[in-house]
């Protein structure tokens, strides 16, 4: 879990509900209209829902159904994974596709093949061939559609339909966690009269307030019971990359689960830890992935070139930290 953000203020005496799902524990705390125990069935109902539609582990998952389905056949969806979808593909085009969602097939030949707590990472590597081999050879299978290609994934938005052109097996996970916390979200605000409140996945945040802000707490990469600094928040989505955590072998070499779009490899950079502060939970998700992709001298042009009013703090492999301006667009102060 990259719970490298920590909100420090979930002591106060609002409404409180709690939950696990998506292969993390979820809080959520709000003040305005909405009793605790609707608020409870709500973030439960939520979040089993988005699990249930988009965890490539779960036979029965849409995600899983559009996988199954051959490239070119249309697949009627639900609206919400239309939605989802269709965020995960748009933010890949922003990307130029360093966030890539058709690395579901690369995951699996990497052995992350089912949910990260069944993996035993102490076993003997299995042989497997490189995720760029398998790249190639899937795509292969439909030519000419590869998965940058801006025509491998259609979307008929009257019939709420998917075609995915390309041979690849999607994979939404952390995009569908950030995901789910901004649509939780705007959900809350649709039940209830909010003034301020905090969901929290799992260390994927967003947090409001229109009195007080939040104390949110950024881990260090290494240690996590010791905190970098706290950042005093009004309102920002908030998500956090780590390649330290989430590690298994294959060949007897570490692996993480941030594969490189343009490799489908692990990505290999100076970068240990991204945090991104930025208007929403699915943005700062995707950025400070796509930033562990990066060396870090890269990395502050290309959030200026391709998310210019996001913040960042990157902690250096070897144990530097920086952060740019936009930070403190988004914290009133920082502490410690």
């Amino acid at each position: 879990m990259e719970r490298a953000v920590v909100c420090r203020d979930l002591q106060r005496a609002y409404p409180k509900a709690a939950c696990t799902g998506m292969n993390t524990t979820i809080s959520v705390m709000l003040h305005g209209s909405l009793q605790a125990n609707s608020l409870q069935q709500l973030v439960s109902s939520h979040f089993e829902h988005v699990e249930k539609m988009a965890s490539r582990f779960l036979p029965e998952s849409e995600l899983s159904q559009l996988n199954k389905t051959p490239p070119g056949d249309a697949l009627p969806v639900s609206a919400p994974f239309f939605s989802l979808l269709q965020k995960a593909w748009a933010m890949a085009a922003k990307t130029d596709f360093l966030f890539q969602p058709f690395v579901g097939t690369a995951l699996k030949q990497w052995g992350y093949d089912r949910s990260f707590e069944l993996l035993d990472t102490d076993a003997a590597p299995r042989a497997i061939p490189a995720a760029t081999d398998v790249a190639k050879t899937s795509a292969s299978v439909f030519p000419g559609v590869a998965p940058d290609d801006p025509q491998a994934l259609l979307f008929a938005q009257e019939r709420l339909t998917v075609c995915k052109r390309c041979a690849l097996e999607l994979d939404l996970g952390g995009i569908g966690k950030g995901w789910a916390v901004d649509s939780l979200y705007k959900r809350v605000h649709a039940a209830a009269d909010t003034h301020e409140g905090i969901i929290d996945a799992g260390g994927d945040l967003f947090v409001w307030s229109n009195r007080h802000p939040w104390t949110v707490g950024i881990q260090h990469p290494r240690q996590e019971e010791k905190e970098l600094f706290q950042l005093c928040v009004q309102q920002a989505g908030i998500a956090t990359s780590n390649t330290l955590r989430r590690r298994w072998y294959h060949n007897g070499i570490a692996c993480h689960h941030i594969l490189d779009g343009r490799t489908f490899t692990p990505s290999e950079s100076d970068v240990l830890q991204a945090t991104v502060l930025a208007p929403s939970t699915t943005e700062a998700e995707v950025a400070a992935k796509v930033i562990c992709m990066l060396p870090s001298e890269d990395a502050g042009i290309w959030i200026k070139n391709h998310f210019p009013h996001f913040g960042y703090i990157i902690v250096l492999a070897n144990g530097d930290v920086k952060l740019n301006r936009q930070v403190m667009a988004y914290a009133e102060r920082m502490i410690g």
